[in-house]
């Protein structure tokens, strides 16, 4: 074998195992905080709502508990590609992957971590299908209960009756978007 003299291959596989192992708790560590309580998890939909919806709910909640105001994450070489560099001595945050067919960690940076004159894209809701499809997967996860309501527009927490509401209006009166905590 050509790398028998310095790399054994065994060692490699055994490491990115721990990692990506590492990984998964993490990510479902961090997704328990997000389940926590009502509030918690209000804060985590009006956070992830600047991250976009290309990053699994996992990742999502791993970036956030890095850092909380995260509001454009990618990767060093995507950053590149935005004329973006990232900044020396940036921790990147881990993330699960796939690619080729199998999972990996992969290391993601915020805007915050990068410099570079030029401006990075914005994620958007591409459709309300989009949107549909979110609020089913809610419903489904969610340990309080997660009534739509007309069109979706906006969401609120009702304290009292311990719901998340979706609802195409929402009058000030009755029901404010939750603000992040801390």
């Amino acid at each position: 074998m050509m790398y028998e003299d310095g790399f054994n291959i065994e060692e490699w596989k055994a490491k990115k195992l721990a990692e990506r192992q590492e990984t998964f708790a993490a990510q479902e560590e961090a997704l328990k905080d997000v389940f926590a309580s009502g509030q918690t998890l209000a804060n985590y939909f009006y956070q992830r709502g600047r991250l976009g919806s290309h990053i699994t709910a996992g990742n999502t909640a791993l970036i956030l508990r890095a850092n909380p105001l995260a509001c454009a994450v990618m990767s060093a070489d995507d950053w590149s590609k935005y004329g973006r560099r990232v900044s020396k001595g940036c921790t990147g945050i881990a993330q699960i992957v796939r690619s080729n067919g199998y999972y990996a960690v992969a290391k993601v940076f915020d805007v915050s971590q990068t410099y570079g004159n030029k401006p990075y894209p914005i994620a958007a809701v591409e459709s309300t299908k989009q949107i549909e499809k979110a609020i089913d997967v809610m419903r489904e996860i969610s340990p309080i209960p997660v009534l739509p309501k007309n069109e979706v527009e906006g969401f609120c927490y009702d304290a009292e009756r311990q719901e998340l509401v979706f609802c195409a209006a929402i009058p000030s009166t009755q029901c404010k978007i939750p603000k992040p905590q801390g």
